[in-house]
């Protein structure tokens, strides 16, 4: 009776990792950059250790929108992270402080080189912005206008950089 329990137990531990492994939720169906900017119009903003100047591309993008019209702008930091078929991912642009953070989580299938998502900035520990489902497209960036943050606004861009 021991061995057949043994055996019994045996079988379902080895029928769970097979079905562990073959979790199509955890596939990677793409690549999500989020990219954090600081816009302020004073040149003294503490933009932080991190902060470098803004390449021209983006420059010349920020400052063509009036939501995004300021005096300065500082990059702050990016994270490249795979998206997942079923889960939330998560993005940490500021790395290795998680003080500012990104969680998002496709809504359906992906289409093309289109997919939608669940979007949320998350700043210390705590949810501050959360978006209505967002539709991405490769290689159009979406900018958003964040909140308020060191004497400037934040300033989120999320990328699809690809997809499967």
């Amino acid at each position: 009776m021991k061995q057949i329990v043994t055996t019994i137990c045996c079988l379902v531990i080895a029928l769970w990792g097979d079905v562990a492994r073959a979790d199509a939720g955890k596939e990677e169906i793409g690549q999500l950059k989020v990219s954090l900017y600081l816009g302020s119009n004073d040149a003294d903003v503490d933009a932080g250790k991190q902060a470098k100047k803004v390449d021209v591309k983006t420059l010349k993008h920020l400052s063509s929108s009036e939501a995004f019209k300021f005096e300065n702008y500082f990059f702050l930091g990016a994270d490249q992270q795979a998206v997942l078929r079923s889960y939330e991912n998560w993005a940490s642009p500021l790395k290795p402080s998680e003080t500012i953070l990104m969680s998002f989580e496709p809504v359906g299938k992906a289409q093309g080189k289109v997919i939608k998502l669940d979007l949320d900035l998350w700043q210390l520990k705590k949810k501050i912005m959360k978006s209505a489902t967002t539709t991405l497209q490769v290689g159009k960036p979406l900018y958003i206008r964040g909140p308020q943050w060191r004497g400037g606004y934040l300033i989120i861009v999320v990328e699809l950089i690809s997809l499967k």
